[in-house]
């Protein structure tokens, strides 16, 4: 257990990193090049990404989100439909710059990751799937990640229903113990998921191949479980629109964003 003097010291050099190193000065990755397979007969024609939300594409919430946290530099990982992607959100949303990282085979999450992580200059990368959303505090949580001197975090929260995602499991420190990726058909049973936000340092982002096929998910986190990876506890209504039933529950789930 550590010192309540080593704490104390902890805490002030992420507090003094932080107020050093802005939220404006941290590159965010968005994964956005999924086909969006199950929303086929709903959506169709367009990637998940872009799926209406009261008229307007999700990624647009997502962007929102991070214009009122401070960023401003935003890279998005595309494949399927990329042009229709680019043609829609363009190179700029609001004051947040927009990069596009294509890849021109799939590469999966984990390559998409490495591919675009040559736009990432520097000490970490705040990692997004293009498809989920959670109130988290952005700034929080990369103070949190400092103080734990880690090179990766993965933002967690609560489900009653996890069968849809990965499961998590933490120590009392938020350390990870353990990681397991979805596995569709299994019962119900309420457990902490991934909520498929990431903080990872550039030492991490430099060992991820980005010219072949890797799950981010599958490949990568498994094989960190015993180097200091943390999950960041947030408790915040948290939907991702990647089945039909959770699609049609997002307007309601995003009713006071878009009013």
């Amino acid at each position: 257990m550590e010192s309540k003097s080593s704490l104390k010291a902890t805490k002030y050099y992420a507090l003094t990193f932080t107020l050093m190193y802005r939220i404006e000065d941290l590159p965010v990755l968005i994964l956005s090049g999924g086909r969006g397979t199950r929303l086929k007969e709903i959506v169709s024609g367009s990637p998940k990404v872009l799926a209406p939300i009261e008229g307007k594409p999700f990624l647009h919430l997502i962007l929102n989100q991070l214009q009122e946290a401070g960023f401003v530099n935003v890279v998005l990982c595309t494949g399927y439909m990329a042009d229709e992607i680019e043609t829609v959100i363009g190179a700029h949303f609001g004051r947040i710059k927009i990069s596009y990282s294509r890849e021109e085979y799939p590469l999966g999450t984990g390559g998409a990751i490495g591919r675009a992580s040559c736009n990432v200059d520097a000490p970490y990368a705040l990692v997004m799937n293009g498809d989920s959303f959670i109130d988290i505090k952005f700034s929080e949580f990369l103070s949190w990640h400092i103080s734990k001197d880690s090179q990766l975090s993965i933002v967690v929260t609560s489900t009653a229903d996890s069968a849809r995602y990965g499961t998590v499991n933490l120590d009392s420190n938020g350390k990870l113990l353990g990681f397991s990726e979805k596995m569709q058909g299994t019962n119900r049973y309420k457990a902490l998921i991934n909520a498929g936000i990431y903080l990872i340092g550039e030492s991490v982002l430099r060992d991820i191949p980005g010219d072949k096929y890797c799950s981010f998910e599958r490949d990568i986190l498994p094989n960190m479980i015993n180097n200091n990876v943390y999950g960041y506890l947030q408790r915040s209504p948290f939907i991702d629109i990647g089945t039909p039933q959770s699609y049609f529950e997002a307007p309601r789930f995003f009713q006071n964003r878009l009013n």
